[in-house]
């Protein structure tokens, strides 16, 4: 909390002036009161403001969609990298690919094409 101006001080310190100093401050505040107090926003310029936002409003909804895909894609990876190390040990390489079914036709294809060949 601000504490109040004891202006009864600085009256003492630096004369009358002070109560010129503030009176013109208590008007400046007064005059930005009744300014605000006498703002209108009619409908046109609410039309006005919303087509302005309307741009960015369109773009924050594309970056929080992308955002919350990405954060879909990020969640399943983890779960996915959990269960591996979960199970690695363990796991077969029948239930490798049946899991990953591309891995099983990455490397039949590498076979067929002797990839897997070491030359003598």
């Amino acid at each position: 909390v601000i504490p109040p101006i004891d202006w009864g001080y600085y009256r003492e310190q630096l004369g009358p002036m002070v109560d010129e100093i503030k009176a013109e401050f208590e008007e400046e505040i007064a005059a930005e009161e009744e300014a605000m107090a006498n703002i209108k926003i009619t409908e046109e310029s609410r039309a006005k403001i919303a087509a302005a936002f309307k741009p960015l409003e369109d773009e924050l909804v594309s970056v929080l969609e992308s955002a919350e895909t990405t954060l879909i894609e990020v969640d399943k990876a983890f779960v996915e990298l959990m269960w591996m190390r979960d199970n690695v040990d363990t796991m077969t390489l029948d239930q490798f690919f049946e899991r990953y079914p591309h891995h099983r036709i990455q490397l039949e294809k590498e076979v067929a094409e002797e990839k897997w060949i070491i030359p003598e």
